[in-house]
Formats: C-alpha cells, structure tokens, sequence
C-alpha cells in the first residue's frame, strides 16, 4: 500500500524478469500467477454482502455465517483460484486491524508453446486483465463505491 497503479506496478514485474532471465538460472519456466488479495471491510459480523454471491446449503442462505469458500474458475483460458473468506482479520503497516471479507483471486498462466520469455509481456497483461476483471465481478455496485476506486 498505496498501489501505484497498473503502470507502475507491471514495469516493476517486467524489469524484475528481465533480471530472472539473465540469470539463466531457468532456462524454460512453466507458469506464472498473478495473485490479488483485498480485505473488504464488513464490520464485526460475518457477511458477503458486499459480493454478488449467493451461497445456500437446502433452504438456508449462508451469507451471514462464517464462510470459507475455494473454487477454481477458466476465464479467458486462464485458471482463477478464488477464495472467499468471512470473517477475516488484516493489520495494516500503521498497526490498525480491520475486519472484513477476504476476497483472494491467483490467476493463473500455463505456458503452453513458444517462447516463454518473448511472450512474458503480452501474458502478463493478459493475466493482469483476466485477475482484475474476476475481482470486480466478485463485487456489488455497492462494494465498488465504498473501495472508491480511481480510473
């Protein structure tokens, strides 16, 4: 924290590989995942209000009970490991706790054929695009206003 944007983040990434590869350290890597972690902030009571989900066991909604959920989604040809957690706890660098939904989404990228380390760029966007566009479409209208998102 403070995210500085994608701009900024992926050069970092990128000057970061370029690094690795001139280590010849690996020679043909397999995959990457790009892993986005955020705790929505719920209160002191368990809820996923703040996601567009609905979870029932029979007749019973679970949305206001303690909840830990793992699923794996394809999007875009991508594997997302999503986990939902309710209620968790974060502390923060300054030493405040906030309680809240734990929304946990890895991206993942299996490289399949070409070169790996040509190709890094583009794939890095591609999973940048693919983990952004799964975390915003775990969230109500509602969750989005309160993260007050800059575009």
């Amino acid at each position: 924290m403070p995210y500085k944007g994608w701009k900024e983040f992926g050069a970092k990434i990128r000057t970061l590989v370029k690094v690795l590869r001139k280590t010849k350290l690996i020679s043909n890597p397999e995959r990457f995942s790009m892993k986005y972690i955020d705790i929505l902030p719920s209160g002191d009571e368990p809820t996923i209000a703040g996601l567009d989900v609905v979870i029932t066991l029979g007749d019973q909604n679970i949305n206001v009970h303690p909840l830990h959920l793992r699923t794996e989604v394809v999007e875009e040809g991508f594997l997302n490991i999503v986990q939902i957690i309710s209620p968790a706890n974060a502390q923060l660098l300054g030493g405040e706790i906030i309680t809240g939904v734990l929304v946990d989404n890895d991206t993942i990228y299996n490289h399949m054929s070409g070169d790996f380390w040509e190709n890094f760029s583009k794939q890095l966007d591609l999973v940048h695009k693919v983990n952004k566009k799964m975390f915003f479409n775990l969230l109500t209208e509602a969750a989005i206003t309160n993260l007050e998102p800059e575009y």
